[in-house]
Formats: C-alpha cells, structure tokens, sequence
C-alpha cells in the first residue's frame, strides 16, 4: 500500500480546515450585516414615508376645514400670535341660523401621550375646543395685521410628526359674507 503524505490524507476525510471556516464565517458576517443595514435604512425610510403621508392628510383636512368656515365668514376679528397662543390663533365671525357666531382655530398639546400638536376649533357658546388635525405645529396668516377689514387671506398650516420633516400647506381664501 503506497503511503500518501499527510494533506492529501486530510482532504479525503472531506472537511474544511479551520482557517478555510474562518474566512468563510468572516464573508457570511459580512454579508449579513451588509444586508441588515439594507434592511434598517428601508425600514427608516418606510416609516418616514409613512409619517410624512399621515401629516399630508392631516394638513389637508385642517386646511379644508379652515378655509371652507373661512370663506363664510362676515369678518376676521384678529390673527394673534402671543404668549397664550404661540403657534397662531385665527379668530372670524360667521352667521349661522340668524345668529352671529365666533369660530377660532389655534395649535396646542393634545391632551394624550405622544404631545403632538393638533389645530383645534373652538365655537361660540361651546366650551371646549375639538380637535380637527394632528401633526399640526404651526398656523400663519398673511396680513399678520389681518382684521375686520381683511377680505383676503393666506393661510398657511405646517405639519410635523417624529422625522417626517416639516411641511407645509397654504391657501388663500376670499371672505365672500363680508357686509
């Protein structure tokens, strides 16, 4: 029987050295947390896509709302931005049933435990303030001087929630109910 050296006699037990397992656990690590941070940074990007689409329609709503009462309105009475009201408060008259009617929209707090802002409205002879929109940090109307005598206004909302970035919406709005 002819004697075979000694690394031929390893090779035909059929395993891998231990230096050939090591380079081959080195690419498999690599590969997985290549693909993890795929993975990671898709998931980061769906979830702002996501947060970003959800402000989109809260934005959208807030703007319709405002706009819509806004158009019917007989006069603006002030736009404020104070210590009370930080992030703007819009305050106009409409006639509804014969009556004349005091609407005001304003950002703050919600009352829950994320503290995301929300524009809220707040109606004569109401005592609380029901939200509209979520996500709704800022409210700005163009004349800053705005006031009875105001018969075109912009409205601008901005809208953020975690890392959606900040976005904005804006109309302008003709009073048609003005005396």
């Amino acid at each position: 029987m002819p004697v075979m050296p000694v690394y031929e006699r390893q090779r035909q037990n059929g395993g891998f050295t231990l230096v050939e397992m090591l380079i081959a656990l080195a690419l498999l690590s690599t590969i997985i947390v290549v693909s993890n941070n795929f993975f990671l940074s898709g998931l980061a990007s769906w979830q702002r896509n996501l947060d970003k689409a959800e402000v989109e329609e809260n934005l959208r709503i807030a703007v319709d709302r405002l706009s819509r009462e806004l158009r019917r309105a007989r006069c603006i009475i002030v736009y404020e931005r104070n210590e009370l009201y930080p992030k703007g408060k819009i305050s106009f008259q409409i006639i509804e049933n014969g009556a004349l009617k005091t609407i005001s929209y304003y950002c703050s707090p919600a009352g829950d435990n994320e503290k995301a802002m929300e524009i809220k409205r707040r109606k004569t002879g109401f005592i609380m303030a029901y939200p509209v929109a979520r996500y709704i940090i800022n409210l700005d109307v163009k004349p800053e001087d705005c006031g009875p005598q105001t018969a075109l206004a912009t409205i601008t909302l901005t809208g953020e929630k975690r890392r959606s970035g900040e976005i904005k919406v804006s109309t302008t709005v003709l009073l048609r109910n003005q005396d």
